[in-house]
């Protein structure tokens, strides 16, 4: 398991708190290129929600991070997410 975040804070309360897990201060826009089909599955938690309320562009960085999410996982992998966005506000981007 790997966890990312963007914040270099979070990652290293995370690492204080989980010493055991792999925590990478990462843009979940730009995941590692070797990355690819190498996750059998990637979790989102309420990434979509902060893409979608921080910037001019979220619409298009909440499909860049699905794209990132899928390229990332293998062939049949899982991709799960939590959001309190209402599923019709999200589905838009699953294209």
């Amino acid at each position: 398991m790997i966890n990312v975040d963007l914040s270099t804070v979070v990652i290293r309360k995370q690492q204080a708190q989980f010493p055991e897990q792999d925590w990478r201060v990462m843009d979940v826009l730009h995941l590692e290129e070797e990355w690819t089909n190498r996750f059998d599955a990637v979790i989102d938690k309420s990434m979509v929600d902060t893409l979608l309320c921080g910037h001019a562009d979220s619409n298009g960085n909440v499909l860049r991070m699905f794209r990132e999410a899928l390229r990332v996982l293998r062939p049949g992998g899982t991709f799960v997410c939590w959001s309190l966005h209402k599923m019709h506000e999200v589905k838009v981007h699953a294209a």
